[in-house]
């Protein structure tokens, strides 16, 4: 399906290893974002915030380079 066919409202679920390593990509590169790409980032960092501590995010970087919590349990809801 090309772009043009997809519709603008269409979603896709992360896993939320995925959700990490696309943060901690666009991290790297904030200063290189269009528009669209930094919503995304701002959503991201805030869904990450939402499901982490301080301590876990700034932690981050090594916990996805490991792998642990890959699945995003051991969470705090809030």
């Amino acid at each position: 399906m090309s772009s043009n066919q997809m519709s603008r409202d269409s979603s896709m679920q992360l896993e939320f290893r995925e959700l990490v390593g696309l943060y901690l990509f666009l991290r790297e590169r904030e200063a290189e974002l269009d528009e669209c790409l930094e919503e995304f980032f701002a959503r991201a960092e805030r869904e990450l915030f939402r499901r982490l501590s301080i301590e876990e995010m700034e932690q981050l970087r090594h916990t996805y380079s490991d792998g642990s919590r890959g699945d995003g349990s051991n969470t705090r809801q809030g």
